[in-house]
């Protein structure tokens, strides 16, 4: 197993899943979470721009079709 805590390949799977399930997925996540924004362009999502929340913090939006 590789990754910290033997968590390797967990968002692989979760991506499985979920496409398995519905072939329009959105995810937002925050400016500084750099390891989601790379899985999320290795399992090709496309960057969105930016959303806003209720409380003014901003997410960057991807999505794929």
């Amino acid at each position: 197993m590789g990754g910290k805590h033997g968590t390797h390949g967990i968002f692989s799977s979760v991506m499985k899943f979920a496409f398995a399930h519905n072939r329009n997925i959105r995810i937002d996540t925050h400016h500084d979470n750099v390891i989601m924004q790379h899985n999320l362009a290795k399992h090709g999502f496309t960057y969105c721009g930016i959303i806003y929340l209720l409380s003014g913090d901003e997410r960057l939006a991807y999505q794929r079709l």
